[in-house]
């Protein structure tokens, strides 16, 4: 044990000291990673975003029931951030959507409210401009969904007006209309609620502004393994031979190699956290704050991606930096890490959520945005295992 304590404490200094040469070259790949994944992720956010559309309402100018109505809903969230209401005459709103100045004309006959109000089902025009540039399926669905929302609350009072004239309510009838359609307002203002616990998203439970910040994360410690090479150069073959003599063979100069790179791994990852929680106080592009529980989880995540790093630079030794750029590259395309996985077909789909990338975003999203501190990383713990086994028989061979 006296040879492995005094062979970990060489291979400590010599790492720190050749470490702390590539320092500038660790802030250079910092600096085009943050370049990378913003330009990434601006690119997306882009092409997730619909412009807003310009919808003429054409309203009776006597109809004061139903243009206080359709100015309420306008004034709705979910509305406005689809589209933008004008209001203005029917004469107006046929010549406007002519011309493309406004994308859809929706007219709406006299006294509109008052016909659904008493189950007259009167019907309403929609018109779109024919040189439309957004997409018009998007909104005839949104308006297809609105209108199914109308028809099932009506089918409820309907059905609920049949039953009273057969079975005794504690209500009039008017009173009972008047009931539901409280409820049905009190639904829809509220529908909105609905995403707080079903959240349907190609980045799964995280925004799209976290997913980039896990990415950028794992993108920055992987690159950086480059650094480790010199670990396993060619060069240190007739030193790892003696050590073997003296009782160091590859097992324990494997634990050595995996222990040092582990906490290179957990200081780098503690130190973006840090960062990462100072420029957050500062910006609004992401929340986060100081937990203890994420600095006592890193290392499992460390130890998981050293094992990774000896497993690969043990199999390719002295072009251990071009094996270990092409496998990361490989995990970045088929795991998610530059577009979300979703995006690609499904054999690549299938793969990339059995690539130890997949795994590590998952427990690194889990650590810094979960809202619960149960969470399961075995999966994460095995990786490590079975790369450090591999780079130990690799070692062994060549032995």
């Amino acid at each position: 044990m006296r040879n492995v304590r005094n062979y970990f404490c060489v291979e400590a200094k010599r790492s720190a000291k050749l470490i702390a040469s590539s320092v500038l070259g660790l802030l250079v790949l910092m600096a085009v990673t943050v370049a990378g994944i913003w330009g990434i992720h601006s690119g997306l956010e882009k092409t997730r975003s619909l412009a807003r559309i310009t919808v003429g309402v054409a309203v009776d100018k006597d109809d004061d029931t139903t243009r206080f109505f359709a100015q309420m809903l306008s004034g709705m969230d979910s509305v406005r951030s689809v589209c933008d209401f004008q209001f203005m005459d029917e004469k107006q709103a046929k010549e406007q959507v002519q011309t493309g100045e406004i994308q859809v004309a929706i007219l709406l006959p006299k006294d509109f409210y008052e016909d659904v109000d008493t189950g007259v089902n009167t019907p309403v025009s929609v018109f779109f401009s024919w040189d439309a540039s957004f997409p018009t399926d998007v909104f005839a669905e949104l308006l297809k969904d609105g209108v199914s929302l109308v028809q099932i609350t009506e089918a409820g009072v309907y059905a609920a007006s049949d039953l009273g004239q057969t079975h005794a309510m504690t209500m009039s009838r008017g009173s009972m209309q008047d009931f539901l359609s409280l409820l049905y307002l009190e639904a829809v203002y509220g529908r909105g609620a609905s995403f707080d616990s079903c959240v349907l998203s190609e980045t799964g439970k995280i925004n799209l502004n976290q997913y980039y910040l896990v990415a950028g994360e794992l993108f920055l410690v992987l690159m950086a393994g480059v650094v480790f090479v010199f670990f396993y150069r060619r060069r240190n073959r007739a030193a790892e031979e003696k050590l073997a003599l003296m009782g160091v063979g590859p097992v324990w100069q494997s634990a050595v190699k995996i222990c040092l790179m582990s906490l290179y791994i957990y200081v780098f990852m503690a130190g973006i956290y840090a960062l990462t929680i100072f420029l957050a106080d500062r910006t609004d592009f992401v929340y986060l704050e100081y937990e203890a529980f994420v600095l006592k989880a890193l290392p499992v995540l460390a130890f998981s991606i050293a094992g990774f790093f000896h497993g690969i630079l043990s199999i390719f030794r002295d072009k251990g930096g071009i094996g270990l750029l092409l496998t990361n590259g490989v995990l970045f395309v088929c795991a998610g890490g530059f577009l979300p996985i979703v995006y690609f077909p499904k054999w690549i789909q299938e793969v990339g959520k059995h690539l130890p990338l997949s795994y590590w975003m998952q427990s690194l999203s889990q650590i810094l945005f979960g809202s619960s501190y149960r969470m399961n990383l075995l999966p994460v713990l095995l990786i490590g295992i079975i790369f450090s086994f591999v780079g130990i028989i690799a070692k062994c061979v060549r032995t």
